[in-house]
Order: structure tokens, then C-alpha cells, then sequence
């Protein structure tokens, strides 16, 4: 593999000091001025400029602005947009990474030849509780990061695996590969974009390999911090994306209990974060978002992978 191979696309939205922490680990990572050739901010408030950053004289920072929150769907589907490396690796804003994280990214991708997709291991901010080793499917229509919650373990597996899929927090992917399969759906805006990339990976038979060995930690919550319901209305609408967009006539019938049954648990959990306070913001994002489900129809592909 060629050096300077990755080019690094983080999506932020007014959260300018975790940004800098993260930067900071990237700029410090070992040989990482011989394996990066840039890092790719899009900012989603559209305010942030250069010196703002920490600066690196071996290493490009290029700012892409957005005057409205474009959500990070599309904001790191415009960054990918502009890489010209073999690679890009999508980082949250929050993420911090270990000194030795690139190179064993590298080392790993260099064994795989034909190796598209990777997800590194991703622990809390502490270091001592895992957040993901990767995702898991459930056709009910439920995904969840392997070993979420559990604490940090010497029974890791030392060598990469495949896995199911990746989430969006920290995910190495072919550049070409992504532009091909049509990156983030930008419909979805954030959370749960990764199980859709990851669906439509599967049914082209493209392969996510986890990499224990490269390590990062990752804070999280940040997006939703401002508006304490986002994450669960998200979750609640973008399944319904999954669900119309993906699943074939029949998988729904024969599993609608099932669906029926997490969905009503996404609502729970909806409705258990909305304050009164939030109730006029909240029906005019889901009336805003009623045409949405429009464009998710147009999109229908029913996957011969959920077939079941």
C-alpha cells in the first residue's frame, strides 16, 4: 500500500473543543504525516475557519462550511466527496484516537488486499468500557454495537474479523467504494445512517473487518446534546426508513410482531425524552419530515439479504 492513503472526513456542529482534541490526536499519531494526505472538516454551523484548528505544516486541514445543518448524512458525504485518497476514514467530531491508531489501520487494510471496509475498536472516554466492536443485525429491525457497556477485557480477539457492520462513529472505507454505493442516505441526517450504508454493503457483498489493534475513544451524545430528543426521534423515524426503503413485502409480514414491537419500543423512548417544553419543536420537525417519507418510498429496494 502507498503511503498517504487516507484522507480523514469529520462532520461537526458547534463543538469546537472536542474537535480541536481530535485533531490534535490525529496530528500527534505516529508517521502520520507519511499515511494522511489530508483532514477534511465539514462544519455544519458554518462559523469555523482555520484559526480556529490546530495547525500542521505536514498535514492539509480543509474546512468545508455549511451555512445550514445539513446533518451528518450528507456532511460527510460532501467531505468523502473531496478525498482523492485510496481511503477515508470518517471520524465523529468527539473521537479521540491512540497514538498508534493509523498504523495499525494501515498494517491491518495491508493484509486484507481486498479489504473495503474497516471498523477500529472504539471504547468510551475513559479507556476501560467498550462502546462498539462493530454491529449486529436483528431483522425485527434492531442493530446494536457488540459488547456496548461491557468492561475492556484481554479477551479481545487479537486478529480482525468480519463483522456484520460498522457504525459511523470511526469507519475506514474505500473511497471509490463509497462514492459507487452512494455514501450516507443524506434522507436519514443522523443516527441509524450506518445500518442503511451497512444493509446496502451486505447486499453487494462487501465485507466490514473489525481491527482490534487500532484503538480510539469516543465520548458520544454530542449531537444530541441541544436537542435531548433528537437521538430517539431519529431512531424512531430512520428504522421506519430502514424498514420502507429495505424490507421485502413478505420479511415484514412474517416478522411484523417483532417490528411492531420494536417500534413501539422506539416510541416509548421518544416520548419518555420529550419534555413540554419540546412538544412545539417536535411536531414541526415530524410534520417537516412527513414528505421525507415520500423520497425513503421512491428509494424502495427491497434486499434479497433481508428475505427471511
Amino acid at each position: 500500500m502507498k503511503t498517504k492513503q487516507i484522507s480523514i472526513v469529520i462532520p461537526t456542529l458547534c463543538n469546537q473543543e472536542q474537535l480541536k482534541t481530535a485533531i490534535k490526536s490525529i496530528l500527534k499519531n505516529e508517521k502520520a504525516p507519511k499515511i494522511l494526505d489530508k483532514i477534511i472538516v465539514v462544519d455544519n454551523s458554518g462559523n469555523l475557519t482555520l484559526s480556529q484548528l490546530p495547525k500542521s505544516k505536514e498535514i492539509a486541514i480543509q474546512i468545508i462550511n455549511n451555512k445550514n445543518n445539513l446533518g451528518f448524512a450528507k456532511a460527510v458525504n460532501m467531505g468523502v466527496e473531496k478525498s482523492e485518497s485510496d481511503f477515508s476514514l470518517i471520524l465523529n467530531d468527539d473521537i479521540v484516537l491512540d497514538n498508534k491508531f493509523l498504523i495499525n489501520l494501515i498494517k491491518e487494510a495491508k493484509t486484507i488486499p481486498n479489504g473495503k471496509v474497516f471498523f477500529p475498536l472504539v471504547l468510551n472516554s475513559s479507556g476501560k468500557v467498550i462502546e462498539s466492536l462493530g454491529l449486529e443485525f436483528d431483522i425485527k429491525g434492531k442493530a446494536k454495537n457488540i459488547k456496548n457497556g461491557q468492561p475492556l477485557s484481554k479477551n479481545l480477539p487479537l486478529e480482525g474479523r468480519v463483522i456484520w457492520g460498522a457504525p459511523a462513529s470511526a469507519l475506514m472505507v474505500k473511497t471509490k467504494i463509497f462514492k459507487k454505493i452512494g455514501g450516507f442516505d443524506p434522507d436519514f441526517f443522523a443516527y441509524i445512517e450506518d445500518v442503511d450504508l451497512s444493509l446496502r454493503f451486505q447486499e453487494k457483498k462487501i465485507k466490514t473487518f473489525f481491527v482490534p489493534q487500532a484503538i480510539c475513544y469516543h465520548t458520544g451524545g454530542e449531537t444530541s446534546k441541544n436537542i435531548p430528543y433528537l437521538r430517539s426521534y431519529m431512531g424512531f423515524r430512520n428504522w421506519l426508513f430502514i424498514i420502507i426503503k429495505h424490507y421485502p413485502t413478505k420479511t415484514i409480514f412474517l416478522n411484523l410482531p417483532q417490528i411492531i414491537i420494536e417500534r413501539l419500543k422506539n416510541f416509548y423512548d421518544l416520548i419518555s425524552s420529550l419534555q413540554l417544553k419540546d412538544f412545539p419543536s417536535f411536531l414541526k420537525i415530524t410534520l417537516k419530515d412527513l414528505r421525507l417519507y415520500k423520497s425513503i418510498l421512491a428509494k424502495r429496494q427491497p434486499l434479497s439479504i433481508l428475505n427471511k
